[in-house]
């Protein structure tokens, strides 16, 4: 356990004991042993120092200022203030602030049915802080959400429910591309969201496939249990999407180490708000950024090249810069 948690029990313990009515004025041992058994076990034995109960008295004191004294009659701790509990402490405005931004992040999903079983614990938060609700007019925090009724939320309990008990799905789904409606036997790996949508990252059980799933294009999911055999493989979210922009993955593509060059407010975005976590910048001056990464190029990334206008110049590679070339010499063509 890390070693600031061990301390914020400590301080928890030494609070409940010498709060404890019914056996007052406990001495720097019984605070320590307290806190050893209470981290390492009643079979433990000098894991903690009686300097460190001193310590962690002293911060009590000057952190949250506790009214600590020592009865040397009873040879224990006490509080001046028989009010006084850690439990009590009122959090600063920095805190305050965090939690309020929490809240109003919590409140923008409420709506979800996953989250329906959590509204009222939700709510209680969002009151305690309080933090305005979204249809007022004086709101400090305002999330975008264009529609609280994001397509295919309906989907996310029973594709959990799935993914903890190892269940397939047997899925119906109309393709984008097509727009024809097939039925798919799957292995449910991950559930991302990208720009306020909900998708399904899943193993495509009959072509032995990873593919990804709009769930605003689902039309009904049920479990499907597996023959023994066919076991779950962990899933490695993490190298899956290594050199994924956004949530498209392609099967058979090689990543690209990507050149742009940022100007005027570009630049200075691009410094604040990295692309990508490969990212390297070379700052050539106040105006004007070089940046390069390693990627696959998607729909996504393309999208995000556009979204940056006349700041932006694609360096390499040199597909992508033919790419960039004719999009805006289509655009060009509207005016």
């Amino acid at each position: 356990m890390p070693s600031v948690k061990n301390a914020q029990r400590r301080y928890r313990i030494i609070d409940s004991l010498i709060r404890n009515k019914y056996k007052s004025y406990p001495s720097k041992d019984e605070l320590r042993r307290a806190c050893e058994v209470d981290l390492y076990g009643i079979n433990s034995e000098g894991d903690i120092s009686v300097s460190t109960i001193e310590k962690d008295i002293k911060f009590m004191k000057d952190e949250f200022d506790a009214p600590i004294k020592y009865d040397r009659n009873q040879g224990g701790y006490y509080y001046d203030d028989e009010e006084f509990s850690l439990e009590k402490i009122p959090l600063n405005e920095e805190e305050l602030k965090a939690l309020r931004f929490a809240a109003a992040s919590l409140m923008s999903y409420r709506d979800f049915g996953i989250f329906k079983q959590f509204d009222l614990a939700i709510g209680k938060i969002f009151e305690e802080v309080n933090v305005k609700d979204s249809h007022e007019e004086n709101q400090k925090i305002w999330f975008d959400r264009k529609d609280k009724k994001v397509r295919g939320q309906e989907f996310l309990q029973p594709i959990l429910d799935a993914m903890d008990n190892e269940l397939g799905l047997k899925m119906r789904y109309a393709s984008q591309a097509s727009q024809k409606v097939k039925d798919y036997t799957l292995k449910p790996h991950i559930l991302k969201e990208f720009d306020s949508l909900w998708y399904l990252i899943a193993e495509n059980v009959d072509r032995k496939i990873i593919q990804t799933f709009e769930l605003g294009r689902v039309q009904s999911v049920e479990t499907h249990v597996f023959p023994t055999g066919q076991s779950f493989v962990p899933f490695d979210a993490k190298a899956y999407f290594n050199f994924a922009y956004g949530i498209t993955v392609p099967r058979e593509a090689e990543a690209h180490d990507i050149q742009l060059k940022f100007t005027g407010i570009g630049a200075k975005l691009v410094e604040q708000n990295p692309l990508h976590e490969s990212q390297k910048t070379e700052k050539v001056s106040d105006q004007e950024s070089l940046v390069s990464f390693k990627v696959f190029i998607t729909p996504e990334l393309k999208a995000k090249i556009l979204s940056y206008g006349s700041n932006v110049k694609v360096l390499n590679p040199s597909d992508l810069v033919d790419w960039h070339q004719d999009e805006i010499f289509e655009m060009q063509k509207n005016y």
